[in-house]
C-alpha cells in the first residue's frame, strides 16, 4: 500500500486500486484497476501502475465538498513484442518525466508520464524471474532477476546499457546509502547481505 496526501486527506492506495482514508480505513475512491501481482507507485496526487495489458496513470483531487475524485490521465498498451501477456511483479519507477516498467521475463517498457506515449521497449535478457523494481542509484537504473543477473542502464528516452553483473539470486530491490550499495540475496533459502563500494572508499 502506498500512502500520500491529497488536499487535506491522508490516503492509502492499495494494489486492488482502492483508495482508503488513512485515519479510519474507509473507502474514498478507486482506480478501478486491480494489480494482479505488483504495487502502484504514488507520487503526490498521481498514481502509476502496470498490469497486463496496460500501463496507466491516474490523478486524484479533492473537490469543493471535500470528496476525493479519481480520473484516468492515460492508458497505454504495455508491450508490442512478446512476451506481451505477462505478469508484472515489479513496481514502476518514475524519473525525469519517464515511467519505467519491467515484467517477470525482464522485458522493459518506458513511457512519457505526461502523455503515456511509449518511448521504447527492450528485452533485458536476465533469465529467471524479475521481481526487482527498476531502481535509480546514482546516475543509473538497476534491475535484476532471481537468476542472479543484474543490468544497469542510463535514464532517458532511448536504451543505453552501461553494465551487467552476476551475483547470487536476489528478489529484493538494491538500496544505496552514500557510496555503498546493499543487496540481499536468496540463494536456496540461504540469504546473504552484500555491500558494494568503490575501491578505497
Amino acid at each position: 500500500p502506498q500512502p500520500t496526501r491529497v488536499g487535506n486527506l491522508d490516503v492509502v492506495v492499495t494494489d486492488s486500486g482502492d483508495i482508503l482514508n488513512a485515519a479510519d480505513g474507509k473507502p474514498l475512491g478507486s482506480t478501478k484497476m486491480r494489480l494482479e501481482y505488483g504495487s502502484y507507485l504514488v507520487l503526490g496526487d498521481t498514481i502509476y501502475g502496470a498490469t497486463k495489458p496496460n500501463a496507466t496513470a491516474f490523478k486524484m483531487r479533492q473537490d469543493e465538498a471535500g470528496a476525493l475524485q479519481v480520473t484516468t490521465l492515460w492508458q497505454t498498451p504495455l508491450l508490442a513484442k512478446p512476451p506481451n501477456d505477462d505478469r508484472y511483479y515489479a513496481a514502476p519507477l518514475v524519473y525525469q518525466g519517464l515511467m519505467y516498467v519491467v515484467n517477470q521475463q525482464s522485458s522493459l517498457a518506458v513511457f512519457d508520464t505526461a502523455t503515456g506515449e511509449k518511448r521504447y521497449e527492450e528485452s533485458l535478457k536476465l533469465g529467471g524471474t524479475t521481481y526487482v523494481a527498476p531502481t535509480l542509484i546514482g546516475k543509473g537504473i538497476v534491475t535484476g532477476s532471481d537468476s542472479g543477473k543484474a543490468v544497469v542502464f542510463a535514464p532517458g528516452a532511448t536504451y543505453q546499457e552501461t553494465s551487467r553483473h552476476a551475483l547470487e539470486p536476489f528478489r529484493g530491490c538494491p538500496v544505496a546509502v552514500g557510496n555503498r550499495l546493499y543487496i540481499r540475496t536468496c540463494n536456496g533459502g540461504k540469504s546473504k547481505l552484500y555491500c558494494f563500494a568503490e575501491a578505497g572508499k
